[in-house]
């Protein structure tokens, strides 16, 4: 097993983190959207994008999906909830192919998931939502299914079924899998599995659903007769519950704040783990899987192992990461009225550009595009676009880029 670590730049937690055969996805302190080429993870960030109110993401082959949930803080004023697909086969320029409103008033996205042409949204007590994305660029809404009084937490699609985790609060009887028969287009319940604990993830292996309880355990169900599954054997935690469940080739995989424990899918749940890995993290950290490669995200590095197999994960104890220092960015005053001053310290000369962006992603104005001599600088952004208009009060997202590294800072514009 190699390790390494990608040269992340940051002023925030990485708060989620996914990953095709290619590329890794890092959201970076809630402002960018960074991606990663896998097979030279050193370059740095090869696309990034500024992003606001992600709160779920997922990818599949060449297509990212991304569920925004924003709120105008200042005023309180709501934004909007919006899915949003994009192209990734380039590394270095990733396409937006759609972005489609979804409802929801309540609750942020809980879970996004891609299975084949199907997109499914778990919006906790807003319900689900099951797209058709068999043209990206066009999603349409097949199905969905109510909230409140269930929250949906995660969900799985595979054949004629849906797979549905649903928690509640207070009533322990409602805490359940659901198993619906989709072979009609219209969900019909088939089926439902009853629990005392809330199910914080879950995964579908052949035919045994893994359900990790956010309490004391998790538990497996046989699923082989969809109409009668039953419990097939349990793990009981520890220590504290896990924050992630994800199934690697023949591993199963669970993430703590400080360490992976690592066993076999069925069959040895019950005895101590195959493997563990001790790890520096904290309730934030993040995982996620390729075919080859393992994606470790904490509040302060990302680290990046070669694992054909995730046992492989313990065979060496790796190093400490070295995190480059932040560099000295402010803006004032902020929020702002008629303009605000951008202050900046470059170390070395080079190329330095600074951009400003609306929340949907879109370029407004360039404030800086040219080399620098090493010092202490500054730029003033006026409120006006690249063709001199004003830009109406909100938040706004600053890119500033140099000496091949970047950082995002939020600007607010009042009226």
């Amino acid at each position: 097993m190699g390790k390494s670590y990608l040269p992340i730049w940051s002023v925030g937690e990485f708060s989620l983190t996914a990953a095709n055969d290619t590329q890794a996805f890092v959201l970076v302190g809630q402002t960018e959207l960074r991606g990663y080429d896998l097979a030279n993870p050193a370059a740095g960030a090869v696309a990034a994008i500024p992003v606001y109110g992600i709160s779920a993401m997922g990818v599949s082959g060449n297509l990212l999906a991304t569920a925004h949930a924003s709120y105008l803080e200042f005023e309180n004023e709501f934004y909007g909830h919006t899915l949003r697909i994009w192209d990734v086969s380039d590394p270095e320029m990733w396409n937006s192919l759609s972005a489609v409103p979804f409802s929801g008033r309540h609750s942020i996205a809980n879970d996004l998931q891609i299975f084949g042409d199907r997109l499914i949204l778990a919006k906790g007590s807003d319900g689900l939502d099951v797209f058709d994305i068999s043209n990206p660029h066009s999603p349409t809404l097949c199905y969905s299914l109510p909230g409140y009084p269930d929250l949906f937490r995660a969900a799985w699609l595979e054949g004629p079924y849906l797979y549905v985790a649903l928690t509640s609060n207070g009533n322990p009887q409602t805490h359940r899998i659901r198993i619906y028969d989709i072979s009609s287009g219209v969900p019909q319940l088939f089926s439902s599995i009853s629990m005392n604990y809330a199910v914080k993830a879950f995964q579908k292996r052949a035919n045994r659903i893994y359900a990790m309880g956010d309490t004391s355990a998790l538990r497996v169900y046989d699923i082989s007769n969809p109409a009668q599954p039953y419990l097939a054997e349990s793990l009981l935690y520890d220590s504290e519950p896990p924050l992630e469940l994800l199934i690697h080739n023949n591993s199963l995989v669970l993430l703590f704040e400080d360490h992976l424990a690592i066993y076999k899918p069925s069959g040895a749940m019950n005895r101590p783990p195959l493997g563990r890995h001790e790890i520096a993290g904290s309730y934030y950290t993040r995982m996620a899987l390729s075919t080859d490669k393992a994606i470790i995200s904490t509040p302060r590095n990302v680290k990046l192992y070669d694992c054909a197999d995730a046992y492989e994960l313990t065979s060496r104890p790796g190093t400490e990461p070295i995190t480059p220092a932040v560099p000295q960015l402010s803006v004032s005053p902020n929020p702002f009225r008629a303009s605000a001053e951008i202050s900046f310290e470059v170390t070395k000369s080079s190329h330095t550009v600074i951009k400003v962006y609306n929340l949907k992603g879109q370029l407004l104005r360039v404030l800086h595009n040219a080399p620098l001599l090493p010092g202490q600088h500054s730029v003033n952004w006026n409120g006006l676009d690249d063709k001199g208009r004003e830009c109406p009060a909100g938040i706004y997202l600053l890119r500033f880029e140099a000496e091949g590294r970047g950082q995002v800072k939020r600007m607010v514009k009042m009226r």
